[in-house]
């Protein structure tokens, strides 16, 4: 078990809610598996696992996969047929007015809309109504003590010292004659990783000229461009430490290789972006000093709004940012958006997240985006890691 019963248990009581039912099929529910523990387990059959809000838990198992599963708090019931899986989960269920599952209505926060729509379907046949388990797991999955706090920093960290060396590693080789492609840059970053002993789930982007207004180009030797001068270079790296109660860290920094300054358009759509990721920071610190809760879709917002009046609204198509994790950069918790989805979830004490604003126009030949990470401190509020970008990081090109 990731959480303590105990923890589980109060929180239901203060949400009012009749207990927490855990089901996964096939892997379709990734937050259920990582909350008992049981992370990559081949799994061919439905499983329950009901914590009430008072008493012992209960495992539901098929016969064939009881053996498979570790020791969790409370009893174990195995069934082989529908009707004993059924009547079991009627039993479970019974006198409950609500549960909560990874569930939300209208599927309005799909990375915790896991449930399918006939299970949910088959709980509210047994009596009770089915909520969102977002409270449950944003406190007990998605929060960080202090030593996961620590991972997530020297992370942080390490990828800012990698983005330092590999920018300056690009200005050594192109000063030197030695043409480079976005692949080259790629393969520096994982260098750099591999020098701090980091591990991650995807290669880090390196992007420039159009594939910067991608926000998700991945760079492949077949698409992959030359470095140009006067045009600008993205780097976004993600990683972690190779432990699996590590969190991620998560940063994008821009660079203009010179010999000219980046022109005026360019500029302005990097001051737009600088500017909103800074909007949305300053609302969350505002908010932490006067006592008053902020919610994901707020931060979003005040980034939105600062570039659309600087006149790249259009040009930000994704969300503000993420929750940051433990299997990936991506967590479960509260993600700053009110474009994608409107993302309601407040960002509590001891979470952490990225805020990450873009502006990108392919058409034109660039795209811009900054990315920092966040850690809401109990004490001193949101504590930013990782180099903060404030002006562009120059690559001069020419000897």
């Amino acid at each position: 078990m990731n959480f303590s019963i105990a923890d589980a248990q109060r929180i239901l009581a203060e949400l009012g809610l009749g207990g927490w039912l855990l089901y996964d099929f096939q892997g379709q529910n990734p937050t259920a598996r990582q909350a008992i523990g049981i992370g990559a387990l081949h799994l061919t059959r439905r499983w329950f696992y009901f914590i009430p809000v008072e008493g012992q838990p209960t495992l539901l198992v098929h016969h064939i996969e009881r053996a498979q599963f570790p020791a969790l708090p409370g009893q174990q019931h195995v069934f082989s047929s529908k009707e004993e899986m059924g009547e079991t989960l009627a039993a479970l269920l019974r006198g409950r007015t609500a549960v909560a599952m990874e569930y939300f209505p209208m599927g309005s926060i799909p990375y915790l809309s896991r449930v399918d729509a006939g299970t949910v379907e088959l709980v509210r046949s047994f009596g009770p109504e089915v909520r969102s388990s977002h409270e449950l797991v944003t406190q007990l999955l998605c929060t960080w003590n202090d030593e996961q706090y620590d991972t997530h920093r020297r992370a942080a960290e390490a990828l800012s010292d990698i983005r330092e060396t590999t920018f300056a590693w690009v200005g050594e080789q192109l000063r030197a004659g030695v043409r480079l492609n976005e692949m080259d840059v790629q393969n520096k970053l994982l260098e750099g990783f591999a020098a701090h002993a980091l591990v991650t789930d995807h290669p880090p982007i390196a992007a420039t000229r159009a594939h910067a207004g991608d926000p998700h180009y991945a760079p492949n030797p077949a698409q992959a461009f030359e470095l140009q001068p006067n045009s600008v270079l993205l780097i976004d790296l993600w990683a972690k430490f190779d432990q699996v109660d590590a969190a991620y860290g998560d940063l994008t920094y821009m660079a203009w290789i010179g010999p000219e300054p980046a022109p005026p358009r360019i500029d302005a759509a990097f001051r737009a972006v600088l500017g909103g990721r800074d909007a949305a920071l300053n609302l969350i610190r505002s908010r932490f000093e006067s006592g008053q809760p902020v919610q994901g879709w707020e931060a979003d917002r005040a980034a939105r709004d600062f570039i659309a009046a600087a006149g790249f609204g259009q040009a930000f198509t994704h969300r503000t940012g993420h929750n940051l994790g433990f299997a990936s950069a991506h967590g479960d918790g509260p993600h700053l958006d009110d474009l994608e989805t409107h993302d309601e979830r407040t960002l509590t004490p001891r979470v952490g997240f990225t805020i990450e604003p873009g502006a990108y126009l392919p058409d034109e030949d660039f795209g811009i985006r900054s990315e920092i990470n966040v850690y809401m401190d109990p004490v001193r509020g949101p504590i930013v890691n990782g180099e903060i970008q404030t002006d562009w990081m120059v690559i001069e090109p020419l000897p």
